[in-house]
C-alpha cells in the first residue's frame, strides 16, 4: 500500500524546490511516529541496517499513517532531502526483510522499557468527550505508582479519529485506543507496566 503522491513531481513551484533539493529512497523498519519539536506527532522514525532516521509526513498523511502502519511494519520512504532534513513524499509497505546486524555507528535508541509513552488526543472533540480529564486521571495514575518517569504522557494534536474520541496511541507498539474511559486507566497503565518488568 502506497501514501502520498508519486515521486513524479509537477507543479512548477515543486520544480524549482526540487532543484535545490535531493530525493531519498529509504528501506527499512517503522518505529512510529514521534513528536520531535512538540506535541504533534509530525514525524515518522525509520530504522534501517545502518542508522535510524527521522522524516518529517506532511499533516495530511499523518492520521493515515497511524491507521495503516504499527511499528516494525517494513516500509520503504520516498522524499525530498533538503539540507539535513528529511520530507516524505511516499510511503509503501515492503515485504519483511531479512534484517542484518546493525552498524555499531548506528544513532543508539532507548531501551524499550524507557519508550513506553501514553500520546493523548487533546483537540477539541476528544477533550469534549473527557481528553482533560483522562489526561490528569493518568497523571495521577502514573504519579501513585512512581512511573512518571518511566512511562511518558503526552499531549498531541488532532489524531484524526474524531469519532471514537477520546483517542490514545500506546508507544512504541503504536496501538490505538477510542472512547477511552477513565475507568480504563489503571488497566492501560497495569498493561505498561508489565512492559516495564520484562
Amino acid at each position: 500500500m502506497s501514501l502520498f503522491k508519486p515521486m513524479g513531481i509537477t507543479n512548477k513551484l515543486e520544480n524549482s524546490y526540487c532543484e535545490l533539493s535531493t530525493q531519498f529512497c529509504l528501506d527499512g523498519e517503522f518505529l512510529g511516529l514521534m513528536a520531535v519539536d512538540g506535541y504533534k506527532l509530525k514525524y515518522l522514525g525509520l530504522r534501517t541496517t545502518s542508522t535510524d532516521f527521522i522524516i518529517k509526513v506532511p499533516k495530511e498523511y499523518r492520521g493515515e499513517i497511524v491507521r495503516t502502519y504499527t511499528a516494525g511494519d517494513r516500509i520503504q520512504v520516498r522524499g525530498i532531502k533538503t539540507g539535513e532534513k528529511l520530507k516524505a513524499v511516499n510511503i509503501t509497505k515492503t515485504e519483511s526483510l531479512i534484517q542484518s546486524p546493525r552498524s555499531p555507528q548506528t544513532t543508539n535508541i532507548p531501551p524499550k522499557s524507557s519508550q513506553l509513552k501514553i500520546l493523548l488526543c487533546q483537540k477539541s472533540d476528544c477533550c469534549q468527550k473527557g481528553a482533560k480529564e483522562i489526561y490528569a486521571g493518568f497523571q495521577q495514575e502514573l504519579a501513585n505508582r512512581e512511573l512518571s518517569d518511566r512511562i511518558i504522557l503526552k499531549s498531541t494534536g488532532c489524531l484524526k479519529q474524531c469519532k471514537q474520541a477520546p483517542n490514545i496511541i500506546l508507544q512504541p507498539e503504536n496501538s490505538k485506543l477510542g472512547r477511552v474511559k477513565i475507568s480504563q486507566i489503571t488497566e492501560i497503565v497495569d498493561k505498561l507496566e508489565k512492559k516495564l518488568s520484562k
